[in-house]
Order: C-alpha cells, then structure tokens, then sequence
C-alpha cells in the first residue's frame, strides 16, 4: 500500500470510531435522560425546567411540592416524566398563572399523569383560547372544581 492509501485508511478509521463514541454518547443520555437530582426536603429548592421559551417551574420545601405553569402542550409529557424521575408522585399545589398556551398548555398532560392536591388558575371566558377551554372541560370531568 502506497502512503496515501494508508491515510486514507486511517482518516476512514477515525470518522467511524468518532461516528460510533457519538452514537453510544447519545444512547446513553437518552436512558439517563433525567438524573435523580436528590432533592433535600428540608430545604427550599427551585428548579427552572427547560421548556424553551414557556415557563415551568418547581418549587419543593419541607415535603411540600409545588409546580408554576406547564409550558406548552408539547411540554406536558416532559415535566411529567421529569417529576416522575425525582420521586415527585403528587403536587401539593399546581399553579397556572394566565391562561397563555405557553403558560398551561402541558397542564393537561401533567393533571393526567400527576396526583395534584390543588389546583389554581385564573378563570376566562374568553373561548378563542381553545386550550383553556379543553383544560377546563377537562379539569371539570376530573372532578378537580365544582361545576358552578
């Protein structure tokens, strides 16, 4: 073999082994998609979760848990899943600050897969937020406020 040969080989080798720690790197962060963050409850905690531009956040203080909107309804799945991973199981409090899709829009998903003892949102009666309307409706079929 010729010395261009040879390089070439090599520079073939590389890229398929860089290709492969990639791959295995990924398959890896993925199963370890949420890391136990071991929360003190005996502390006040914060955790900013990362739903892009929408807002999630969760507060947790002596045993008490509390989550600030959902984000969107794309988000939803992941907060739950992320609430799941931290041994979260019910939300003392969950708190939807207005009625914006970025704000409520994964709230759904979360009352679905979350025990939550209280609930708190602001109440509209404006129906162009087609979200809030499905929340609502189906907020009332959980029985979580009295139809009044």
């Amino acid at each position: 073999m010729n010395n261009k040969n040879v390089k070439s080989i090599i520079v073939l080798v590389i890229i398929i082994a860089s290709l492969i720690f990639l791959v295995f790197t990924q398959i890896n962060y993925q199963n370890n998609k949420y890391d136990r963050l071991e929360i003190d409850s005996s502390e006040l905690n914060i955790f900013f979760l990362n739903v892009g531009q929408a807002d999630s956040t969760l507060i947790t203080s002596n045993n008490c848990n509390m989550l600030i909107d959902c984000g969107n309804n794309s988000d939803g799945k992941y907060i739950s899943e992320f609430l799941k991973s931290q041994g979260i199981k019910k939300l003392d409090y969950l708190i939807g600050t207005h009625i914006d899709e970025d704000h409520i829009g994964g709230m759904q998903e979360v009352l679905s897969n979350i025990q939550v003892q209280t609930l708190y949102m602001p109440y509209s009666t404006y129906e162009g937020k087609q979200f809030y309307m499905q929340l609502e409706n189906y907020i009332k079929k959980i029985k979580l406020i009295n139809n009044k």
